[in-house]
Order: C-alpha cells, then sequence, then structure tokens
C-alpha cells in the first residue's frame, strides 16, 4: 500500500486526480491541502510515501512544503508550469507532470515510484533527468500576425481563443484581448498538447478553466480568472470535455 496525499489548490484539479487514482487500490490518499503550511503540519503527522504537489500554492510555492522536514516524501509534481522541471529535480521527484497530464502519464509516474522502492534507491539521477526532460521541453510560445507585425506570446498568458469571422481574438489571462489576423483552425496547428478545442470557434487552455458547469444537453460553461467572460462548450464537442476533464 502508497501512502500518499495531494497538495493543490484548485478543486477541479483535485477531483480530477483523486478520480484518475480511484481505480488504483494500492494507493491510499491520506489527506489534501491547498497551501504550504498545512501540508508541511499535515507531512509531519502522517509521513506519507509520495506526494502529488502543484507548485503554485497561495501562500508560497509548493517546493517550501519540503523544507525542514527531516523525512521529506518522494514527490510527483502536477503542475501547468514547464519552467520549475530542473530546480524540481533537485528535490526526491519522481516525476514533473505539466497539466493536463494523461492516466497513462500518471500512472507511469507512479511505476517509477515503485521501481525506485523495489530497487531500494535514495535518489533519482537528477543531472540525467535534467538532460532529458531539456531535450524533451515543449514550445512554450506562439507567433501571431497582426497585420505587418509578428508577437510572440507565452502559451501560458493565453485562456482561451475564439473565433471572429476569418480571424481570432485571443483571450489572456490578464484580462486583456489580441485580435490575430489567423484563422482558428491555422492557431489550432500551432498550438500545443495544454489546449483543447471546446466548441467550433472556441479552444481553451486547460489549465486556465478554473470552474465548469453543466448546462443542458451535455453544453459546459467553462470559467476563467474573473477578468475574463466564461465560454460555452456545444453539444457536439462534450465527449472531449467529460475526458480533458475526468468528469462523470
Amino acid at each position: 500500500m502508497i501512502s500518499a496525499a495531494i497538495v493543490e489548490d484548485e478543486l477541479l484539479a483535485t477531483t480530477r486526480l483523486k478520480k484518475m487514482l480511484s481505480s488504483n487500490s494500492e494507493i491510499r490518499i491520506l489527506w489534501e491541502s491547498d497551501t504550504v503550511l498545512d501540508a508541511q503540519l499535515q507531512i509531519k503527522k502522517q509521513k506519507p510515501d509520495l506526494l502529488f504537489l502543484d507548485i503554485h500554492l497561495p501562500d508560497d510555492r509548493g517546493f517550501k512544503v519540503l523544507d525542514d522536514l527531516d523525512h521529506p516524501p518522494y514527490v510527483i509534481f502536477t503542475t501547468a508550469y514547464d519552467q520549475y522541471a530542473l530546480e524540481a529535480f533537485n528535490t526526491l521527484a519522481i516525476d514533473y507532470l505539466i497539466k493536463p497530464y494523461s492516466r497513462d502519464q500518471l500512472y507511469s509516474a507512479i511505476e517509477k515510484y515503485r521501481y525506485i522502492q523495489n530497487q531500494n534507491l535514495k535518489k533519482l539521477q537528477i543531472e540525467e533527468l535534467g538532460k532529458l526532460y531539456q531535450q524533451a521541453k515543449p514550445k512554450s510560445s506562439i507567433s501571431i500576425k497582426q497585420g505587418c507585425t509578428i508577437k510572440l506570446i507565452d502559451f501560458d498568458d493565453i485562456a482561451y481563443i475564439s473565433a471572429e469571422d476569418k480571424y481570432c481574438n485571443i483571450y489572456l489571462t490578464n484580462g486583456s484581448k489580441l485580435f490575430c489576423d489567423y484563422s482558428l483552425k491555422e492557431i489550432e496547428q500551432r498550438l500545443n498538447k495544454h489546449f483543447s478545442k471546446v466548441h467550433r470557434s472556441h479552444i481553451i487552455n486547460i489549465g486556465k478553466v478554473r470552474e465548469l458547469r453543466k448546462g443542458f444537453k451535455k453544453r459546459y460553461t467553462l470559467y476563467f480568472d474573473q477578468r475574463l467572460d466564461p465560454i460555452k462548450s456545444s453539444s457536439s464537442f462534450a465527449n472531449k470535455v467529460i475526458s480533458t476533464f475526468g468528469l462523470e
């Protein structure tokens, strides 16, 4: 039996992770925390074997959870940010999963933990893992055309993209909007796996969705930061939304 804990401040992400783990009888979730302070207190009391740890938490970075622990647990990082991977592997990191990760990726990380335990290894080969990660690091920005100007936009700054006639608008996490000369189809081909089409007119950054509300005929309303208007998925994309967010 693997005793585990979840440190994550987004309810949707926690719910999705627990749903993925529910089919694994070897993992027992001891508790959940959404802050660094509470997580540290719980770790000292209950000493989990394995920690599913987000990096951006309300009171500090997730790395702080592991400070001043006599016996820190092994960690599977679960985050929307790829820039902390090298720092992560300076901890007892089993894997670094970038949201939205799949069930297969999650279970592969758990298998790595089992292997390490069976081999009685004390720590992963940090430098080698770091090199491998750097080689596989995905593209993190997109270039968009506005008339005669080309702008580089970080994927992480994009909340969603909506079609407008033959072109599209890119809605950023800071509440601003950029008009783009590309069509939605052209933009879709340039995005990475963290984006998903939920309507013929909308593509979302999966990690930026804060809440979903189910409506008539499996149409979902997706909510982002309060500075942005929510958008609706279409019933033809219902199965994709359900699969992406681990619903039902």
